[in-house]
């Protein structure tokens, strides 16, 4: 039997016209009736919005999300299997050095650590991770840089922190200048044991920052140097608009040193 749509639609608000005329003549069942929906249709809603974000929409900024791979653990112990994505640091430099189907690696966890300084400090949800995490996503720090591999040794790696957008908005106003917070936290690092002294008190002959040095060998001896540019303030002949001076100076007492006998010996 062939059933049109006109027939289709007028069954159905038949229907509804029946429905709604049964709710209204019981007031409480109806309004258990919505409440039901209601409660239902929204708890539905959150978990699709929660098993969305993890199993199936790809993290903010990540790079070529089909390619990037989770990797879990199973192990069996007294017959028992369990699965995890957790692991000691050195297997996971073994599947690093040993496995070649992937073209990079990197290790994250997650902890709820106290961040700040005295009482105002709170429970910060903080990842740890290594210098390669960050290569999995296009998102550029707003202000400085990533930590790089150098900073990332182990036993012990530098003690280099990035904040994310929210919370340099938040606690610290975005400001690119140290404030009294900061201030007191690196005092509080250089204090701890095996800090090395220079760190706090730099050599008087130390070079100010920022310097590019340049550097030459020549006959086993080493030459180090920093350039300056000179020009000509409000020139009034394009010639001069071009000219630019470079003088180079030793930027330490042996470079200083072995230009010395090299101008001796006429070189």
């Amino acid at each position: 039997m062939r059933v049109s749509l006109g027939q289709l639609l007028e069954d159905v608000a038949v229907d509804v016209r029946l429905a709604f005329r049964a709710l209204r003549k019981s007031p409480g069942f109806a309004a258990a009736v919505i409440v039901t929906l209601g409660l239902g249709i929204g708890a539905n809603a959150a978990m699709f919005g929660v098993v969305d974000r993890l199993m199936f929409r790809p993290y903010a900024y990540l790079r070529d999300a089909g390619t990037v791979h989770r990797v879990y653990l199973r192990s069996t112990y007294r017959e028992t299997t369990t699965t995890s994505s957790y692991t000691e640091y050195a297997r996971y430099l073994d599947l690093k050095r040993w496995t070649k189907s992937f073209d990079e690696w990197s290790a994250f966890a997650t902890r709820t650590w106290a961040v700040g300084v005295g009482e105002a400090s709170r429970e910060r949800q903080v990842a740890t991770v290594n210098a390669s995490f960050f290569k999995f996503f296009d998102a550029k720090p707003a202000l400085g840089r990533f930590f790089v591999p150098a900073e990332d040794s182990t036993p012990r790696g530098a003690d280099v922190v990035v904040l994310g957008y929210g919370f340099w908005k938040a606690e610290f106003g975005g400001r690119n200048v140290p404030d009294e917070a900061t201030t007191t936290l690196l005092s509080d690092v250089l204090a701890y044991p095996g800090v090395p002294e220079h760190w706090s008190r730099p050599a008087p002959d130390a070079p100010l920052v920022p310097v590019i040095p340049v550097i030459f060998a020549k006959e086993a001896r080493t030459y180090t140097f920093f350039s300056a540019v000179t020009t000509l303030g409000t020139p009034q002949d394009v010639t001069l608009q071009e000219l630019r001076i470079e003088c180079f100076f030793p930027m330490d007492d042996e470079t200083a040193r072995n230009m010395r006998l090299l101008t001796d010996a006429g070189m």
